[in-house]
Order: C-alpha cells, then sequence, then structure tokens
C-alpha cells in the first residue's frame, strides 16, 4: 500500500491490496441486520440478474 500523500502514476502497475473477504461479508451482514434482508441482497438479487 502506498504511503499517504505518494503520488501515484498511471505508467506504474500496482499490485491489488490483500482483502479480507469474510470480514467484509460479516460487516455487511452487521450493516444489514436482518437474515432476511441480507439473503435478498446476497443471494434472490444475483440470482434473479443472472439466472433469470
Amino acid at each position: 500500500m502506498p504511503a499517504p500523500g505518494t503520488k501515484r502514476s498511471p505508467d506504474k502497475i500496482e499490485h491489488f491490496w490483500p482483502e479480507d473477504d469474510g470480514r467484509d461479508l460479516n460487516l455487511t451482514a452487521s450493516w444489514i441486520g436482518k437474515p432476511e434482508t441480507l439473503r435478498q441482497i446476497l443471494v434472490a438479487n444475483p440470482q434473479r440478474l443472472f439466472w433469470s
């Protein structure tokens, strides 16, 4: 991760930052609160979008 204030160049390749998917899903669940709403967001909506 570049230091704060570091100039970035569009010509320089940057590595992806590590991401903790489990932490992000847990955080999303804590924001949503209701299990049925979380299921709607993570399961039902993508299912309807991609497989209908």
